[in-house]
């Protein structure tokens, strides 16, 4: 472990990546008024 800088930020990226990809289909699937999903 000489380069935290290194496997941080590539793991902050992907978390990054995967962390605004999966709240879009959480809000989508919950029981919300279309007018209110826009």
């Amino acid at each position: 472990m000489t380069n935290p800088n290194g496997p941080v930020l590539i793991e902050r990226e992907e978390a990054a990546a995967i962390g605004p990809d999966a709240a879009p289909p959480v809000p989508d699937a919950a029981p919300v008024p279309e007018g209110r999903a826009m």
